[in-house]
């Protein structure tokens, strides 16, 4: 599922004024940082105030709204940073960090709150601050989470005891209808004295479980999504240490030399391209030999992020020869 506004966030900030504008810009920049790279441990290994000085250079635009969170009185407006794509996954790999694209998997949540002696699932439509903190938590990670609708047909297939258990063949059965790539168990149990909850991430037929628990129900499931987060990203986020792959990419509608060194700098900003040179040059048209950090599609998907190359389709292209790299063909429109 295709995640929006990766390269955005969104800072609660006092004022408008230019010292409140700089720091937001530097909060959000960090925001971003982590949500693209998906693991926040791994970005533990970067000065990121260092980094962070120079977070206006990676700014698109930025804009001041009202906050809609009637309960922040300190905080009256909310700061709108969006980062250029290109730039800021040319800072991470120069600081050898993975970089998780805007394709991730659809993960559903699968919630049972045990309370007072009472347990009760959690869905989509439940008036609950478990669900709440999942939904914000989860944007704040660049995660597309959904929960169950609880309708008739998930409440014939699942009960408090199935998501308690948990048994989870059951629940990847119940799931099916949802599309979703992954699914998660919460399971949380509040008492007067501390709140406790216990996780399980099912994906790719892999299950990991976590333990976390504390007095402040929002700082605990913050802590559950987040490892829930830190886990994905460790199994689909590009990084220098993946696979390398070769990939021949031809460019047409270059006019001059001086859009042909654009076209390289441009290919060799991208987050999946570890070198890019030029093979053969003939009239406006130009191949590149690329180095690729991943696959092929993860290359596709860094150029959809921006308006630079459109793909050309050609119905008399041919697939390549034996121990030949596969090619693309794109034309500039820059």
């Amino acid at each position: 599922m295709v995640v929006k506004d990766l390269y955005s966030a969104q800072i609660p900030v006092v004022s408008q004024s230019q010292a409140v504008r700089i720091s937001g810009i530097k909060a959000a920049f960090s925001a971003v940082v982590v949500k693209v790279v998906g693991n926040s441990q791994t970005v533990q290994g970067v000065d990121m105030t260092a980094a962070a000085a120079g977070a206006e250079n990676y700014v698109q635009q930025y804009s001041f709204e009202a906050n809609p969170d009637a309960t922040d009185t300190t905080h009256p407006y909310i700061l709108q940073v969006d980062f250029a794509p290109n730039a800021i996954n040319s800072f991470l790999l120069k600081e050898n960090l993975p970089v998780w694209g805007q394709d991730r998997p659809l993960i559903l949540f699968w919630v049972v709150n045990s309370k007072q002696g009472h347990k009760e699932l959690i869905g989509a439509d439940s008036a609950s601050d478990i669900a709440t903190q999942i939904d914000k938590d989860t944007d704040l990670r660049g995660i597309p989470s959904i929960l169950p609708l609880l309708d008739l047909a998930d409440m014939n297939s699942v009960t408090t005891s199935d998501v308690m258990a948990p048994f989870l063949t059951t629940l990847q059965q119940a799931s099916a209808r949802y599309g979703s790539n992954a699914i998660v168990v919460v399971r949380v149990q509040q008492t007067a004295k501390s709140i406790k909850t216990n996780w399980t991430l099912q994906v790719n037929d892999n299950t990991q479980n976590w333990k976390f628990q504390g007095t402040q129900l929002n700082e605990v499931i913050s802590q559950g999504v987040n490892q829930v987060a830190d886990a994905l990203a460790g199994a689909f986020a590009v990084s220098d240490t993946m696979q390398q792959s070769e990939l021949e990419l031809h460019i047409s509608g270059l006019q001059s030399l001086s859009a042909f060194a654009d076209a390289k700098k441009y290919l060799e900003s991208l987050a999946p391209v570890k070198s890019a040179n030029i093979e053969q040059i003939s009239a406006d048209n130009v191949s590149f030999k690329l180095q690729l950090v991943g696959s092929v599609q993860d290359l596709q998907q860094a150029i959809g992020l921006d308006h630079v190359l459109r793909p050309v389709d050609d119905a008399n292209s041919q697939p390549p020869e034996a121990g030949q790299p596969p090619s693309l063909d794109y034309r500039w429109i820059r």
